[in-house]
C-alpha cells in the first residue's frame, strides 16, 4: 500500500508539474504575453509556432500562423515587440528589411510549436 501511494504522488508531481506550452524564462514580457495570445489563437492551427532567431543583428521572434490560413503568413517581431516584416502570404514575401530572410536569419530556438 505504502508503494502504491507513493507511486501516486510521483506520478501527480511528475505529470501535473510538465506543461507542453511552458514558455523559456527569459522572454521578454511583451514577447511572453504576444505569444500566450497567438498561443489561444493558433490553438486549432496545425504547424502554427513562435520561433526565436538572430537576424541583423538582434533577436526576433516568427509568429508563424500554420496551416488554418490559406496563404497564411508569420509575423517577425523583435524583443521590444516592435513589428519587423512580413513574410508569407500571398504574396510570398521572403524578404525582410532588404535581406532574405530565411538565407541570412541564424534559428536559436522553437519557442512554441503547434
Amino acid at each position: 500500500m505504502k508503494n502504491l501511494v507513493l507511486f501516486a504522488l510521483t506520478s501527480i508531481l511528475f505529470f501535473g508539474s510538465c506543461d507542453k506550452d511552458d514558455l523559456p524564462g527569459d522572454l521578454p514580457s511583451c514577447v511572453k504575453s504576444k505569444v500566450e495570445d497567438f498561443q489561444s489563437d493558433q490553438k486549432n492551427c496545425d504547424n502554427a509556432s513562435v520561433i526565436e532567431y538572430e537576424f541583423q543583428g538582434q533577436t526576433v521572434y516568427v509568429l508563424s500562423q500554420g496551416t488554418c490560413i490559406s496563404d497564411g503568413g508569420a509575423t517577425v517581431i523583435n524583443s521590444g515587440c516592435e513589428d519587423v516584416c512580413f513574410l508569407g502570404g500571398i504574396a510570398g514575401i521572403t524578404d525582410c528589411n532588404g535581406e532574405e530572410f530565411h538565407l541570412v536569419a541564424t534559428e536559436i530556438q522553437i519557442i512554441w510549436q503547434n
